[in-house]
């Protein structure tokens, strides 16, 4: 008997998890890296650009919670490190 995981819940029809992930760059104003093309289509409007696979959205803390809300996908919070 397997055990399922969470992962077997969120994997695409090719093997693929999209992910999210958040930075936080300062109180209330974060940074998201969505997998291209898996950002939810009513957040599209959002996205400031794309790059190496991933769409880059800066916003409010309020917008990203709707976003996370819906995102289908592994969601990653890594911290900011500033130099």
């Amino acid at each position: 008997m397997d055990q399922m995981t969470l992962g077997d819940f969120l994997t695409t029809e090719d093997g693929f998890v999209p992910e999210l992930i958040i930075c936080s760059l300062s109180q209330g104003f974060h940074w998201l890296r969505i997998t291209s093309g898996h950002t939810p289509t009513q957040f599209s409007k959002f996205i400031d650009f794309k790059l190496n696979g991933y769409d880059h959205i800066y916003i409010s803390a309020s917008i990203k919670d709707e976003i996370i809300a819906v995102f289908n996908g592994m969601v990653k919070i890594v911290p900011f490190a500033a130099q």
